[in-house]
């Protein structure tokens, strides 16, 4: 169970750093 819940994770932190990086690309 904590192993789905640490992918889970992992795929919410990878999500936010994809859009923190794209909201960073567009603001050049």
């Amino acid at each position: 169970m904590k192993r789905a819940l640490d992918q889970v994770q992992n795929h919410t932190s990878l999500s936010f750093c994809v859009a923190h990086s794209t909201c960073h690309i567009s603001l050049f």
